[in-house]
């Protein structure tokens, strides 16, 4: 996804989002371009990310690929010196590399796909990878015909303390639903279990915030909505799977709610 308009970075606690919503762009970053605690105005209580929440489930299988591609790009370099420290310094160096190619790759996938459905103007440029995303995500589009709502819809919930930023609110094949798109490499595996979770705290969020000419407009969520994820591959195709309302509902709401307490639990405070 991209960067959301409201989201801000809090140091050693990961994104947040302002409640009530306000502009953060203005406020004091440290050296490492996050704004510590003591610089956020005392009208605002932050809300930590749904992805923020997330991260502190372990997901072996991203942890899996980016050693698997650190690994393969020291290979096809021949940079394995005999020396273990060099080479763990350098298997390190390759690791952080491959997670931001990964997450790089995600960030355009999913500016192309807001584009596509806003009728905006695509990037200036595009790799060919980009266009097989690009044709991947309106080949669901056509095969779909949804509905838009809102595009990057914010949601917020102060009583359960969280933010986020949904990719697509529509209606698809006649019901509310909550989209998100993922990108994965040819021939990976499509939805994460936890991608449901992501999905049950978009969708049963209590307020959406919409820019207005003079700021931020905070009114409630009123759908009962079912989750869609969209797996957009290299090769150009895709794979879209559903969870439904009931099932949001029952166990994987439930389960976000935990990842919370979890969340608050180990990063300390109220924040």
């Amino acid at each position: 996804m991209t960067t959301p308009a409201l989201a801000f970075p809090v140091r050693g606690r990961g994104r947040h989002y302002p409640y009530k919503p306000c502009d953060p762009s203005g406020w004091p970053r440290n050296r490492w371009q996050s704004v510590d605690l003591d610089d956020i105005p005392d009208t605002v209580d932050p809300l930590p990310s749904v992805t923020n929440v997330l991260s502190i489930i372990d997901k072996p299988a991203l942890k899996h690929w980016s050693a698997r591609m650190a690994l393969t790009e020291l290979y096809d370099a021949d940079q394995f010196p005999a020396d273990l420290d060099t080479a763990v310094k350098n298997h390190a160096g390759a690791y952080a590399r491959q997670a931001r190619k990964r997450a790089d790759i995600g960030t355009k996938a999913h500016t192309v796909a807001e584009a596509l459905t806003s009728d905006l103007p695509l990037p200036s440029s595009l790799s060919d990878e980009d266009e097989q995303f690009a044709d991947a995500f309106l080949a669901w589009w056509s095969d779909t015909d949804p509905e838009p709502i809102v595009t990057e819809a914010t949601v917020l919930d102060v009583e359960r303390r969280y933010g986020g930023t949904a990719d697509l609110f529509a209606i698809v094949d006649g019901i509310p639903t909550v989209v998100d798109y993922k990108t994965r490499g040819s021939g990976k595996p499509g939805v994460y279990q936890e991608t449901w979770l992501q999905l049950a705290a978009l969708a049963s969020a209590s307020e959406v915030a919409t820019r207005t000419a003079g700021g931020w407009e905070v009114t409630p969520q009123s759908f009962r909505m079912d989750g869609m994820c969209v797996v957009l591959f290299p090769d150009g195709t895709y794979q879209a799977e559903r969870v439904s309302a009931d099932d949001i509902e029952g166990r994987w709401f439930p389960g976000f709610v935990a990842a919370r307490v979890l969340w608050e639990t180990l990063k300390g405070g109220n924040a």
